[in-house]
């Protein structure tokens, strides 16, 4: 009966372990933040585009310093206006844990292929 005791609290303690490992990582880990663009830095024609990704579902999400919405399953989509020349967009998803992962796009409109 005393070794059948002993083996519960010892299979406890593992799930405590277990669950306690798995909190960490999210905790100790920045958030997921992956975007339909594969380059920092590219060039388009046209004065607008639509950023497209997927963050942890669970982290907040600024693009340029304004919270954007993210689905309950970490996807997002954001049209933004864009100048002509040269435009930065910072994308940060941060953790309820206050860990960031920042993405920094540097996008080029031809302002050349607008006016034609």
């Amino acid at each position: 009966m005393q070794l059948r005791r002993w083996y519960s609290y010892g299979i406890f303690l593992a799930l405590f372990l277990a669950y306690l490992t798995i909190q960490s990582r999210a905790f100790l880990l920045r958030p997921l933040l992956s975007l339909s663009y594969g380059q920092n830095t590219f060039t388009v024609s046209q004065s607008s585009v639509v950023i497209t990704g997927k963050t942890s579902p669970q982290a907040e999400l600024f693009v340029n310093g304004e919270e954007v919405s993210v689905a309950l399953s970490g996807d997002f989509s954001l049209p933004l206006s864009l100048f002509s020349g040269i435009n930065t967009v910072t994308i940060t998803a941060r953790s309820p844990f206050g860990r960031e992962r920042i993405r920094t796009l540097t996008i080029i409109v031809n302002s050349k292929a607008q006016d034609s």
